[in-house]
């Protein structure tokens, strides 16, 4: 056709040969899976974060794909799949699961509960309807093969029983008889555009779905074959057609056989809405051949070809019923992006409806630029049956088009971003549908299932109670639950259900088994996140790599240690890290390609395993040197796990079909192995977990499900009762649940109960025994029968004295047994042991006792600081004898650690005796305290000053938070004041605490400069600094205080804050002070001056000052004077000197003291002002107006501005008040006369 031929085409295909393309990677001709991919990740490289681009769908391909083709690449012969399947299905069928009945009983946990919008639950690519009831729904999902709703989309019932869980591409419900269903098995959007994946082909059910069987056109297990598309003829249903990437198929008889119509890579295919006869087909472009349209007239028995394009990579047909003999075709261009839209009136011109001039409706942003997109992957099409000129295309996001391309909306956007008003709905669509029969629209994509009722304006998602999650890796702990999510990111699961962490692909995830709210989920490529809440927040830990170049697997492995809470990341390289991820040690160097797999020994952090490819390293010392523990395995491995009681022992499982290659086991740390795949079905093995226990279990997880080993016959048994048949992908054994949660590859997570292991866990306590006798606890558990026995090699004494009655129990039990006295002086062995009755497991115990010697057991105590606790000494002397008790703390010569009872009870004895001692609570000292028992001889005849027994006696620190203060570095002066010399800048104060963070408030406006501190022993030496000294200034003297707080948290993380009081003398000797320096004063009152001082003084005044007394002083006086009114209109300003020589300086020191007085103006009384004094007053004022005519009202507030007095200032024109009451500081009064309002402020001080 003409316009495909244009220069348009040329251009677009010039630029693809200048700027490269993933997809003309993709079409290229490959057939080899290592050749593409390694094509593709050197296409991808340093672009793996442009979003949408296509760069997420190859790598979740290549991730399943890599461990189900060949070593080299090629294609293994999977013909022996759907027969191993078939021989499964009727084992389940018959539940012959001998060992396992009891246990073996599957519950899914979901997720299947979804909020919509940006998160979902997997991937749904394809629906279709029932006939004729608008409530039954049928959806073909990525991985969870088919699901049926009655209920238009509120309910959902698996039709997977008989049916192993497959993706689906297309559904086909016969038009005239909805019990016949057609499926065309394979993920084609998923992986049909590169090439392998795995398929049945087309399959057939006949009885509603509750059966299944293959048809004509059937594929091998991992096979290059893809159905895009299946269509049945209404008219005449035994007619089906397949667009499939080998061909153009058609059955004439429901599918019993296939016939090719057309060789090619088809995508899709439509009929003619009116006349059956009629069939259209597009092919998919590539470099070596032009995408091309094919119409068929006479039911697909010859062709023509309608066009062909090379700027076409993916093409999608759509027709309607109102006009059936149009045709639309919406196409992607080789950047995935928004091609164009052809239409043809007639179904054999076409021309251009809509290029992409200006949208780019493929690409992931919200106004339609950008470049590229996801068309390989996603391209929805669909024409509104009621509207021809409106029609909805998706790729990431929904658009609508309506009015002929005039006018176009986002019906529903891929992020909650608030930058456009379009409803967020799950990114990237695989189909959209107008519902036959009531034009409900219907969209199927990453996330689920959405439908509309109102032409795309609201969006409600269907997706709850479907268990559809695609699962890479899971961990499980102490109820709390992580899963990573191809397509719907990281969920977790609690007591109040699931809920999404993290967006993108959830990759790997790790709990910390010491401190469960810290957890680790990621994104692919080993990005990390962190969460020490529960992922209230989160914060990533993973730049360190980045920076460094370090590159992470698409699934990037990495654990926590059970013991040691350590984190181990695989990347090029292992790297651990002892602070949650905040900083990383590498541990292994050289690595060229990301590490696949990752494990270390929960009994030991130094044992480690990483895999590449088929290839195993192993380390018993850290990572110091690393050895290759297998060179050149079958295939790749792909898990590897270590036994949680036996660091010899590790197990590693392989993908595959090399049949009989399966599970490896081995004893001795990698060193050797032993093959235990036995009769495993040859599907690939993908986890494996190891149950504690001499007889713990071995459970695998492949393509089919789960199987337990049963050792004793060397044979594999199904555990899969209630499980679909999916591939498992990860597993975790929980053994205070005695459960096993697996993560499938399509049909989420999933929990059975488990056989525990048999366990015999002993100790003996103690197991060494003073030669005086006594007892001692022997504490077992188990869950079998067990029997007690004790051996030696002395024919007439056995240390222990065992009944007959509790040599034989079963279950869990705490034994006390009789110590024998050993009267010899002789030590005496023998094993006391332990066996399980009916198995091979034992515990044997080597115990020992002393002959009898004089002294005093234990030769140790410790207490705790608190609460009181007491021991039993065992004192064994011939005679009487007393102890003392002696402190051993240098720095608290007299605290004794016993109480006062315990001291008494030591006093005297005689011979053998059993003491109890207790001690008393420390709660105020930091740091261990120590003493000593000693035992001496008590008797007259025999004195002795060597003591027979010495028993040390140690009490731990406080457990509160304490912060105490010394004026000396011991315990034996507690002060919290400094006093620093006037000339001298430093202070010390020592400090004993054992708070870990603290910090000091100094007031900056203070003369403290700051606080150093050194360690000395316990103490903290804290050294006060100064800002100047406090000398005498111009004969000022002033004594300084200062506080200095120190603030910290108790055992609470509450804060706390204590003091420390820093006082500063002046200099002691020539001053002079006086106060107030000024005075405003206004009729002849008394008034007052403070004058301090060391030395003799004189005062000197203004005329108009009077003297009250002397006018000489020495030392500290009150000077009292009064002022001659000021009957002037002006400000009269006087002042009084005092003088003091301080003969002792040399020369000698004259200090001279000014104090101001003013005194204002006499205002008239037609100015109506007002006048308040004294101020500054001790608290009696007076508030005068000269010829009043008129009442006036007052009112004083204080600084804060609260009221404190009002009232009516009558003609009289002066009034007192008393303040007293009222504390020192300003004051503000308010005279309000007539409209005239004025105000004045004043001064108390007191």
């Amino acid at each position: 056709m003409r316009i495909f031929k244009s220069y348009t085409s040329i251009i677009i295909f010039v630029l693809l040969c200048i700027t490269g393309s993933s997809q003309k990677i993709l079409i290229s001709g490959h057939s080899n899976f290592n050749e593409l991919t390694n094509d593709l990740n050197n296409f991808w490289k340093g672009k793996e974060n442009q979003k949408h681009s296509g760069y997420k769908p190859f790598k979740r391909w290549e991730w399943f794909m890599k461990d189900r083709v060949q070593l080299n690449g090629e294609f293994y012969n999977t013909s022996h799949v759907w027969n191993e399947f078939e021989f499964l299905k009727e084992v389940k069928s018959r539940d012959v699961i001998s060992t396992n009945r009891n246990v073996n009983n599957w519950s899914s946990l979901g997720p299947n509960t979804s909020p919509g919008g940006y998160f979902g639950l997997g991937r749904i690519n394809c629906m279709a309807f029932h006939p004729s009831d608008p409530a039954i729904l049928y959806i073909g999902t990525a991985g969870g093969g088919i699901y049926k709703s009655a209920t238009a989309g509120q309910s959902w019932t698996s039709l997977n029983s008989n049916l192993p869980t497959l993706p689906i591409s297309d559904i086909v419900v016969d038009p005239t008889n909805p019990d016949i269903i057609y499926l065309a098995s394979g993920d084609a959007d998923g992986s049909g555009n590169y090439f392998g994946g795995y398929s049945f082909g087309v399959l057939k059910s006949v009885n509603g779905g509750a059966s299944w069987n293959k048809t004509g056109l059937s594929f091998e297990y991992i096979n290059n074959h893809f159905i895009y598309r299946l269509v049945v003829n209404p008219n005449n249903t035994s007619v089906l057609y397949a667009a499939t990437n080998t061909g153009l198929y058609k059955t004439n008889n429901g599918g019993s056989s296939w016939q090719r119509l057309l060789e090619g890579e088809f995508c899709d295919l439509e009929l003619h809405p009116a006349n059956d006869k009629v069939v259209y087909a597009t092919t998919l472009g590539s470099s070596q051949s032009s995408a091309k349209m094919f119409r068929s007239e006479n039911e697909g028995t010859s062709f023509k070809l309608l066009y062909e394009d090379p700027s076409v990579l993916r093409s999608n047909i759509a027709v309607s019923k109102a006009r059936p003999n149009a045709v639309w075709v919406l196409t992607c261009n080789f950047l995935q992006g928004f091609n164009y839209v052809a239409y043809s009136q007639d179904g054999n011109t076409f021309n251009v409806a809509m290029n992409n001039t200006s949208y780019n409706f493929l690409n992931h942003s919200e106004d339609g630029n950008g470049v590229g997109g996801q068309g390989a992957y996603d391209l929805a099409f669909a024409i509104n049956p009621q509207n021809t000129l409106e029609y909805l295309i998706g790729g990431v996001n929904t658009w609508q088009v309506r009015e002929g391309a005039n006018i176009i909306s986002l019906a529903n956007y891929w992020t909650s971003a608030d930058i456009t008003q379009a409803q967020t709905v799950h990114a990237d669509k695989h189909n959209i549908y107008y519902h036959p029969i009531n034009n409900y629209i219907y969209e199927v994509n990453d996330g689920g299932i959405y439908v509309s009722k109102d032409n795309g304006k609201q969006w409600m998602d269907l997706t709850n109670g479907i268990d559809i999650g695609q699962i890479y890796r899971m961990d499980y702990f102490a109820g709390k639950l992580l899963a990573g999510h191809q397509d719907n990111g990281t969920k977790r699961l609690m007591d109040s259900g699931w809920k999404s962490v993290l967006g993108g692909d959830g990759m790997d995830n790790a709990i910390n088994r010491k401190n469960i709210n810290t957890q680790y989920g990621g994104v692919q490529n080993g990005v990390i996140y962190r969460t020490r809440n529960n992922w209230n927040d989160s914060k990533e830990i993973s730049h360190f790599f980045d920076s460094i170049g370090q590159q992470g697997n698409w699934v990037t492995p990495y654990i926590v240690h059970p013991k040691s809470n350590a984190v181990f990341a695989g990347y090029l390289d292992v790297f651990k890290s002892t602070n949650d991820g905040d900083t990383w040690t590498q541990l292994s160097f050289g690595g060229t390609s990301p590490i696949d797999q990752l494990a270390v020994s929960p009994l030991d952090e130094n044992i480690l395993y990483y895999s590449l490819g088929n290839q195993l390293y192993g380390t018993t010392n850290g990572g110091n040197s690393w050895q290759t523990r297998i060179s050149n395995a079958p295939h790749n491995i792909t898990s590897i796990r270590c036994k949680p009681d036996d660091k010899e022992v590790v197990a590693i499982t392989l993908g595959g079909f090399e049949d009989g290659s399966k599970v490896y086991l081995s004893h001795d740390s990698g060193s050797t192995w032993e093959n235990i795949s036995f009769d495993l079905p040859n599907v690939p093995v993908n986890t494996i977990e190891l149950q504690k226990g001499s007889n713990g279990a071995i459970y695998i997880g492949n393509d089919f499900g789960v199987f337990k080993l049963n050792a004793s016959l060397n044979s594999w048994e199904l555990f899969s009762t209630n499980l679909p048949i999916v591939p498992v992908t990860d597993m975790v054994i929980d053994d205070s649940e005695s459960k096993l949660y697996i993560s499938t590859y399509g049909r989420g997570m999933w929990v059975s109960a488990i056989e525990p292991p048999s366990t015999l866990e002993v100790t003996l306590t103690p197991d060494t025994f003073e030669g005086s006798g006594g007892q001692a606890t022997l504490k077992i558990i188990s869950n079998q029968k067990w029997i007690i026995s004790y051996t030696d090699n002395y024919p007439d004494y056995d240390i222990f004295s065992i009944p007959e009655a509790i040599k034989t129990g079963e279950g869990n039990r705490d034994i006390t047994l009789t110590i024998n006295k050993n009267t010899a002086d002789l030590l005496r062995n023998g094993t006391l042991t332990v066996s399980c009755d009916g198995c091979s497991d034992f515990k044997a115990i080597n115990v020992s006792q002393k002959g009898r010697v004089i002294g005093v057991t234990p030769a140790s105590i410790k207490f705790r600081a608190d609460p009181v606790e007491t021991d039993t000494l065992q004192i064994t002397y011939d005679g009487p004898w007393k102890a003392i008790y002696v402190p051993l703390n240098p720095n608290l010569p007299e605290y004794v650690i016993l109480d006062n009872s315990a001291i008494n009870l030591l006093n005297s004895g005689n011979g053998e005796e059993t003491k109890i001692i207790s001690s008393k609570v420390n709660d105020k000292y930091p740091i261990q305290l120590k003493g000593e028992i000693r035992f001496y001889s008590n008797d007259p005849s025999n004195p002795s000053n060597t003591p027979f027994g010495v028993v040390t006696v140690i009490q731990d620190p406080t457990r509160f938070t304490v912060f105490n203060l010394y004026s000396q570095n011991n315990f034996q002066y507690p002060d919290s004041n400094i006093i620093i010399p006037s000339n001298e800048l430093e202070g010390i104060i020592y400090a004993n605490t054992n708070a870990n963070d603290f910090e000091y408030i100094i007031n900056p406006m203070g003369f403290v400069k700051d606080v150093e501190e050194s360690n000395i022993g316990n103490f903290i030496e804290l050294k006060v600094i100064l800002k100047n000294k406090n000398e005498s200034k111009n004969g000022a003297k002033i004594d300084r205080h200062e506080s200095i707080y120190i603030r910290y948290s108790d055992q609470n993380n509450k804060d706390k804050i204590i003091s420390i009081a820093v006082n500063q003398p002046a200099d002691s000797s020539g001053y002079l002070n006086v106060f107030p320096r000024s005075f405003t004063v206004r009729q002849n009152l008394e008034n007052k001056i403070r004058v301090s001082s060391d030395l003799k003084w004189k005062i000197s005044n203004s005329t108009n000052i009077n003297i009250v007394g002397s006018d000489e002083g020495e030392g500290n006086e009150d000077v009292i004077f009064t002022i001659n009114p000021n009957t002037l209109n002006k400000d009269v300003n006087s002042k009084i000197t005092i003088t003091a020589i301080d003969n002792s300086k040399v020369p000698p020191l004259e200090i001279e003291r000014v104090i101001s007085i003013k005194q204002p103006a006499l205002r008239s009384t037609e100015e109506g002002k007002s006048i308040i004094y004294p101020s500054p007053s001790s608290g009696l004022i007076t508030i005068s107006i000269a010829d009043m005519e008129n009442d006036c009202f007052y009112t004083i507030y204080n600084s804060k501005g609260k009221l404190v007095r009002n009232n009516t200032l009558m003609a009289a024109n002066t009034v007192t008040t008393d303040l007293s009451d009222e504390a020192s500081g300003v004051y503000l009064l308010k005279i309000s006369n007539g409209d005239q309002i004025n105000y004045y402020k004043f001064l108390i001080i007191k």
